[in-house]
């Protein structure tokens, strides 16, 4: 093969898998589910030298990760070059060591292909044990580009879609070298529109889903667009305080035109304002002013007690004062709409003498009463997956570099999922980056969850694909465990999907991307369809025991085949 040729063939492939993502291309992912792996491993074809082959796929594979993952360069900080390069190359380096297995010897056998996409699944399900685990881009997304094919995520997750995009691929390409009717892989092509044809009709028209008595739910999602606090000027105290009562002020502004509309829950993002849950930072005759402004004399009946846990009598600069906290601004929501409330917060509590501090969501059920005995503790989900150097530090040498970016200590992770109640509908939370693990959604659903909830804060990363592409993984989830989704974004894209991937509303209608600073509540109608899938029963151990069974079949079949 000549050089034009083999140029051709690394840069078509390059761009038909760079750009094959449901977020990026969508009509290109589905040519990369058949083709776009084929093009490169014909290419490593032609090259004899392990150590080539290894070269090859690893600069291709690493270049495709830094066109995927280029919304890492929309960050403020100059640091994330740095993650963002070695992310990249860590997965290059993984296909590379796929590479030194494609080879036309092994690819006259057909377990090679499977070995292939068993190693590769292998590989890619291995990234989420590294730190707090890697979940970006799995091949299998390019198969979520088309409604019905993502629907195979519901067997064996979107490491299963891997699976079958790697496998698709090298029976294409084998095909080929063996000059073969392509009759296998014209099939395996096929199977997850037909089976996506067949999973829908059947859960839907023929109503194999549950359908619970309540058949709808109504959910107000508010995208609040603030600025990070630790991106923008540093402020005194006294000047950050001005400043959390102004986004509560908004906040109240924005959801005052729903207050007569029928709400279910309503959803406020993750690390919504500063302070945490509890400190006592505002005076409360400007949070009740704030409040009775938006919601006339009448609020004043159902605004929380002015005493603890929302209030205490404190000594300021002032002299004597009633302060309050943001739980009395969430508690007042709650109370105000006679619905309930998830919001996200920092929290903190003291664990055998140590203070410990969580990235959290909290839900503020509407209290019935201001007696003492009416009030009850929101229920708190705890953050599990942290963002290493924004939201723990791994490291003791990283400690310094952090605290010139104003990270000064690290959360404590969550330890399980947790099951929260809204109208009698069973939710798991989960926040931000955690909706793009499935096995952890999963966990969730098999505690009875029938509706996933997320918030969400894509600010680090503004007028970038990440919005995009946290969807797109958010969407699979839905797949997956067969249960509908609703998420609030600070900024980012903010609406429902139901429980087949399908979206219901997004702020912003077709072009969500537009509106990712927009101020905004809508209103997300979701119906309550749901349904058992494989992977909610098995999660990652299905697909994970076929890789192993597909590897070890290959290596042993390899040994066989060299001996005779």
């Amino acid at each position: 093969m000549g050089n034009r040729n083999a140029l051709l063939l690394f840069f078509s492939s390059l761009l038909i898998v760079a750009f094959g993502q449901p977020a990026l291309l969508p009509t290109l992912g589905l040519v990369s589910a058949t083709i776009g792996f084929a093009l490169i491993f014909y290419l490593l074809l032609q090259y004899e030298s392990a150590r080539k082959r290894f070269f090859i796929g690893t600069v291709w594979f690493t270049l495709v990760q830094l066109v995927q993952l280029y919304w890492f360069t929309s960050h403020p900080y100059s640091y994330i070059y740095l993650p963002y390069f070695l992310l990249s190359l860590g997965a290059g380096a993984q296909f590379g060591i796929l590479a030194l297995f494609v080879t036309r010897e092994r690819l006259k056998h057909l377990i090679t292909c499977f070995f292939l996409a068993g190693l590769w699944t292998l590989m890619e399900w291995s990234r989420l044990f590294v730190l707090s685990g890697f979940s970006w881009n799995p091949v299998g997304l390019t198969l979520a580009s088309s409604e019905y094919a993502r629907q195979l995520a519901s067997v064996g997750g979107v490491f299963g879609l891997s699976f079958w995009v790697i496998l698709t691929n090298a029976v294409g390409v084998r095909a080929y070298l063996l000059r073969a009717f392509p009759s296998l892989w014209i099939a395996l092509s096929l199977v997850p529109y037909l089976f996506g044809v067949f999973h829908i009709a059947g859960h839907s028209h023929f109503s194999f889903g549950k359908h619970t008595e309540k058949q709808e739910f109504h959910a107000l999602l508010v995208q609040t667009a603030f600025p990070t606090e630790e991106s923008g000027p540093r402020l005194l105290p006294e000047q950050l305080i001005s400043s959390v009562i102004e986004q509560w002020h908004h906040i109240v502004k924005t959801i005052q035109p729903f207050q007569n509309k029928k709400l279910d829950l309503i959803v406020l993002p993750e690390f919504v304002v500063p302070f945490g849950t509890y400190p006592y930072a505002f005076p409360a005759s400007t949070a009740v002013e704030t409040l009775l402004d938006a919601f006339g004399p009448v609020a004043q009946k159902k605004l929380p007690p002015l005493n603890y846990p929302y209030a205490i009598l404190a000594t300021t600069k002032r002299g004597q004062r009633i302060m309050v906290n943001n739980a009395f601004w969430a508690q007042a929501i709650a109370n105000l709409f006679e619905t309930p409330l998830l919001v996200g917060l920092e929290d903190a509590e003291d664990v055998n003498g140590k203070r410990h501090y969580f990235s959290s969501a909290m839900l503020f059920q509407p209290q019935t009463g201001k007696e003492e005995a009416d009030i009850k503790d929101p229920q708190r989900y705890e953050k599990r997956v942290l963002v290493p150097m924004g939201e723990y530090i791994p490291f003791t040498f990283c400690q310094q570099l952090a605290a010139q970016y104003g990270v000064m200590s690290s959360f404590t992770c969550g330890s399980s999922a947790k099951i929260m109640h809204a109208q009698g509908i069973p939710f798991s939370p989960s926040i931000c980056y955690e909706e793009t693990f499935g096995n952890l959604t999963r966990e969730g659903r098999k505690k009875g969850a029938e509706m996933i909830v997320n918030i969400t804060s894509d600010a680090w990363y503004p007028n970038s694909t990440l919005p995009l592409q946290h969807l797109e993984h958010a969407r699979l989830r839905t797949v997956e465990s067969g249960v509908p989704l609703i998420r609030a974004c600070n900024n980012g894209i903010t609406g429902g999907i139901d429980s087949f991937g399908r979206t219901l509303s997004l702020l912003g209608g077709s072009h969500p991307e537009e509106v990712e600073w927009t101020r905004a509540g809508l209103l997300v109608t979701v119906p309550l369809t749901t349904y058992w899938t494989l992977y909610s029963q098995l999660g990652d151990a299905l697909i994970v025991g076929i890789s192993l069974l597909c590897v070890f079949l290959g290596l042993f079949t390899r040994r066989i085949v060299i001996e005779t």
